[in-house]
Formats: structure tokens, C-alpha cells, sequence
């Protein structure tokens, strides 16, 4: 239980004998922390700069300390969803037919069947045509997805889905709705699980992208059971409706559970037009809203781009609202356009794997350019996508062996994946770095990334995990 992790509350914790890297460029590296409460009251050079009378004191006996990881990219419903969806091969529509009825057959009466597939075969393209399976069922396409008429009732969809048929970007939306049909018990187990995987990997904070369930979170802060802070990015187009969400939710504790902005697809196979890019940098500038546009391929990057720099021309700090997730391909000078805006670019090193392109993710491209970086995983609990952030970081440091031209080093990994992520939510004030005033959102390590070989970076052990100033996991310390 994370309960009985934390440590007893005292006037103050004291961590020393510490290898401490800051993410501060003023002073990039320390030997002690000291924290009181939730917060961070002094970082020394020496062990005594952090003395506190009655504080409890943690001998980090050489580790490295950071900050808090902070995951720019994850999808919590889609754990519920995709995370353990069967791919159903390109098959014959008979074949392909048994093959759905086999997934469903491993389901529990009643429950919702996800499948992924690379196409629908030839005499399945509506609702009817699912309907052999007595369960509610979506099939999620390249091209689009798929409910049966039992998962159109029970998305409670009241005929917004023609035929039972959703088109490309609005897949995420069918997929969120599909979500909320869950069962909540299954939604509950769904959080504990991310928890404690991401406490034990030493993420302090989680983007939650396209999902917004702050209620559950909320219950479980008060019932102490939140060992992250986390942040909610709801989709911006919802089905039915043409008009960008403004969310509205606040909570008692935004530092633990917020919904903050919003997410739209918009990649080279599936665009948003010029004059919906348009609407939604206006409608983001007039509500401070900020937006999160996910983004694969240089010509939608391109009009994303021209949008922002058309709409904020009179306003160009507003510019920093409009974050660019994936931005897999680009040239130099896309990068210097991005940086000369002000713009956050959150990569996803995980998809390096699914690339294979020594091109694909142009991590260097984007740093040398002077692009604030952030990092996160695009993690849904399957895929082959790991949460775990030391994974992440020995992947932009090799770009998984797939050439040379966008590695970065040890230390720009981490520092994206501390304070670039804080960055990335606009929390770069109290989040990312370890320094006086800021959250004690801090990570033993059992070594220090920056000075090891890179085949040994993942193999890094998290030995303490620390959000606000508790101790959330230990192990071996």
C-alpha cells in the first residue's frame, strides 16, 4: 500500500551523501537536499547546507538524485481499450469473421470487445456487419473504426455514428467514449496499475492525453491512494459535435488533479484544415487554453505551424500555448521556426522502435535548433510501448541503434524529461528542477545516467520515489 511507504511526517527530510543533479543552470549540481512539507527548502554543496533540527534524514550513500520523470504522453484509457486489444490478421471476411468471434469468445458475457485490424475486409464496412458477436464490439482500422449495433447502444452513441462507422480522427474520440462504457471497476484497476508501475519507475507526474477522468483521481487523493501528480488533456473534438471543448472541471488540489487544455489529431493522412487550425488557434488565444496537436508528417506540421504564427502575430507570447506532440519528421529549419515561436515539441522515444528510421524522431535536429524538448512514452499498456523512463532515455541516446544523426546525450534526455515536461504543461515554476520553492518531486537512482555507457542506462535501478515531499517507493536504500 502506498501508505505504509511513505515516511512519518516530521518537520523536515534531509537527503544526503547525494549525487544531486539540478536541471538548475545556475547550479547544476548539489550533494543535500532539504524539504519541509511539499516543498523544497534548500539544495547544498555540502551536507551541512541542509541541516534541519528534528528532520528525518535519508543517506543516499552516493546515489544519483533528479527530478521527478514526468511523462508528457500517456493514454490511461486506452489501458482499458487498446492496451490488451487482439490483432485480427487481413483475412477473407469468413476467416477474418471466426477471428473476431474467437477474440470474443475470451471475453466475459457482456463485456466490451476491442479489436485492432489492419483493415475491415470486403462486406464489413457498417454496424450490421458486426452484429454476429453478442457482445458490444469496436474494430479500430488504419482507415477508421467499427462499432456493432450492441456497441453503438451501449457507447450510447443515439445514432451520432452513420452506420456504425467512425472516420480516421475521430477514432480517439470512439475509443474515449468506449472508455466510459467500461465497467468502473475495470476503470479503478485500470489507475491502480498505472500508479504503481509509474511509482515504482519514478515518474512523479502523468500527462494523461486524450482522457479526462479527474473525478477518480480526486477520489483517489482523498483517500490517499495518488502517489502522482496528474494532469488531464481532454480531446477537442468530441463525436457529434463541431465546436472545440472547453473543459471546466477544478478540483481542490490542481497541483495533484487538473484538466488543462486540450488534444486534436491532425497528421498528413488525416488533416485538419486550414480553417480549423485557424478556429482553434483563436479559440485557444481568447480562452488561454492550451493546446496539444499531435502531429506526424512535415506538410500538417507545416500549416500547424503558418496557423500559429498567423494567430498570434498579435500576440506572439501566446504562442507558447501550442504544443507539438510527436513532430516525427521535419527539416532544420522547421526547428528554428518552432524555437523562434516559443513553441514546445513533446517527442516520444518509444516510437523510435516502430520507425526504424535513423530520421524519424529528430531529436538532435530539434535540440540543436534550440527547441524546448519534453518527453513521454505514448504509453496504452500495450504495443511494446514500456513506461519506464531510463528505457526511454538509453533509446534518444542511441535512437535505437537506427543511425547516428539524431542521438542526444544522457543529460538532454533527462533534463527533457524533467523540466522540458514541465515545460510542456506549462508547470516549469514549480515542477522540473531541484531547486528551493519548487515540489519536491525527486528519484534516487542507483547510478548516474550521464556517465554511464549506453547499454547500461536502462538498466538503472529507481530506489526511492518522492512526490511532494513523500516517499511513494523504496526499494534497496
Amino acid at each position: 500500500m502506498i501508505l505504509a511507504l511513505r515516511l512519518a511526517f516530521s518537520a523536515a527530510v534531509v537527503i544526503t551523501h547525494a549525487n544531486v543533479l539540478t536541471m538548475d543552470g545556475r547550479a547544476p549540481r548539489a550533494r543535500c537536499v532539504a524539504i519541509e512539507g511539499e516543498r523544497i527548502a534548500a539544495v547544498g554543496l555540502r551536507d551541512s547546507d541542509c541541516d534541519r533540527r528534528g528532520a528525518t534524514v535519508i543517506d543516499a550513500r552516493g546515489a544519483t538524485v533528479i527530478p521527478g520523470f514526468n511523462d508528457a504522453h500517456v493514454h490511461f484509457g486506452l489501458i482499458t481499450t487498446l492496451g490488451n486489444a487482439p490483432e485480427i490478421p487481413a483475412l477473407p471476411r469468413e476467416r477474418w469473421r471466426d477471428a473476431v468471434r474467437a477474440a470474443a469468445a475470451r471475453m466475459p458475457s457482456g463485456a466490451w470487445v476491442v479489436a485492432k485490424s489492419n483493415e475491415l475486409p470486403m462486406g464489413v464496412s457498417r454496424a450490421h456487419d458486426l452484429d454476429f458477436i453478442e457482445h458490444p464490439v469496436l474494430v479500430v482500422t488504419r482507415h477508421g473504426a467499427l462499432f456493432n449495433s450492441r456497441g453503438e447502444m451501449a457507447a450510447k452513441l443515439d445514432g451520432e455514428v452513420p452506420h456504425g462507422f467512425v472516420a480516421g480522427r475521430l477514432v480517439a474520440a470512439a475509443l474515449d467514449v468506449v472508455t466510459w462504457a467500461q465497467r468502473p471497476a475495470a476503470i479503478l484497476d485500470a489507475a491502480h496499475r498505472l500508479l504503481a508501475q509509474a511509482r515504482q519507475d519514478g515518474i512523479t507526474s502523468l500527462q494523461l492525453i486524450s482522457d479526462e477522468m479527474p473525478a477518480l483521481f480526486e477520489h483517489l487523493r482523498q483517500r490517499g491512494q495518488l502517489s502522482a501528480h496528474v494532469r488531464f488533456v481532454p480531446l477537442g473534438y468530441r463525436l457529434g459535435e463541431n465546436e472545440p471543448y472547453q473543459p471546466t472541471w477544478r478540483g481542490p488540489a490542481p497541483s495533484w488533479v487538473r484538466v488543462d487544455g486540450i488534444k486534436f489529431f491532425h497528421d498528413d493522412p488525416a488533416q485538419l484544415s486550414r480553417s480549423e487550425l485557424a478556429d482553434i488557434v483563436r479559440f485557444a488565444v481568447e480562452h488561454k487554453l492550451r493546446v496539444v496537436m499531435h502531429i506526424q508528417g512535415r506538410y500538417a506540421l507545416r500549416k500547424y505551424l503558418d496557423a500559429v504564427e498567423t494567430g498570434t502575430a498579435n500576440a506572439p507570447a501566446a504562442a507558447h500555448l501550442f504544443r507539438i506532440d510527436h513532430a516525427d519528421e521535419l527539416r532544420a529549419d522547421e526547428a528554428r521556426r518552432i524555437a523562434r515561436l516559443g513553441m514546445v515539441v513533446c517527442a516520444n522515444a518509444t516510437l523510435i522502435g516502430e520507425w526504424k528510421s535513423e530520421h524519424l524522431g529528430p531529436l538532435k535536429t530539434l535540440s540543436d535548433a534550440g527547441v524546448r524538448l519534453c518527453l513521454g512514452t505514448d504509453y496504452y499498456g500495450g504495443g511494446g510501448r514500456a513506461l519506464a523512463p531510463l528505457e526511454s532515455v538509453a533509446l534518444a541516446v542511441t535512437h535505437g541503434g537506427y543511425g547516428t544523426a539524431e542521438r542526444i546525450s544522457a543529460a538532454q534526455a533527462l533534463e527533457a524529461y524533467t523540466l522540458g515536461s514541465a515545460y510542456g504543461e506549462g508547470t516549469e515554476r514549480d515542477k522540473g528542477s531541484i531547486e528551493a520553492g519548487k515540489l519536491a518531486d525527486l528519484v534516487l537512482l542507483s547510478a548516474d545516467p550521464t556517465t554511464l555507457p549506453a547499454d547500461q542506462i536502462a538498466r538503472t535501478r529507481v530506489l526511492l520515489t518522492m512526490v511532494a515531499g513523500r516517499v511513494m517507493y523504496r526499494r534497496g536504500l
